[in-house]
């Protein structure tokens, strides 16, 4: 059970790997922030109760991250704990702005890919936090 759960980390991880290298090389897809707005941050944390079933979210999620310019920054389901209590997945994703990071979250493709974590997940919190001012 142990090794089933690592393979399939190892996948999604894999998968999360292979969507930022595309993202980095297609600038022709990141679409641009606005004059004025500075980037976004959506931080994911959420158990993971359905393996089998949440598999089918990260291929399904990352060419819709990608249409709106975002940037998976980290994803780590063995996260280390300073505080608190853990949870399966931990993840923070890079928007151009709150506009887009809106958008996206807020696109129909979005609501049947949303149903699939929705639906493989608990004790779920995504917050969108602000880029700090660059001096």
């Amino acid at each position: 059970m142990k090794t089933k759960f690592i393979m399939t980390t190892f996948i999604f991880l894999t998968s999360i790997a292979i969507a930022i290298g595309q993202t980095i090389t297609d600038q022709k897809a990141i679409a641009q922030p606005a004059e004025g707005n500075s980037p976004v941050y959506f931080i994911i944390s959420y158990d993971i109760v359905n393996m089998e079933e949440f598999q089918k979210y990260p291929p399904r999620v990352l060419p819709l991250l990608k249409k709106y310019g975002a940037e998976v920054l980290a994803s780590d389901v063995q996260a280390t704990v300073f505080e608190g209590t853990s949870k399966t997945m931990n993840a923070i994703i890079k928007f151009p702005s709150s506009d887009t990071a809106n958008k996206c979250y807020n696109d129909p493709e979005y609501e049947p890919i949303k149903k699939i974590r929705i639906n493989s997940t608990k004790n779920c919190t995504m917050v969108l936090v602000k880029q700090l001012p660059q001096p």
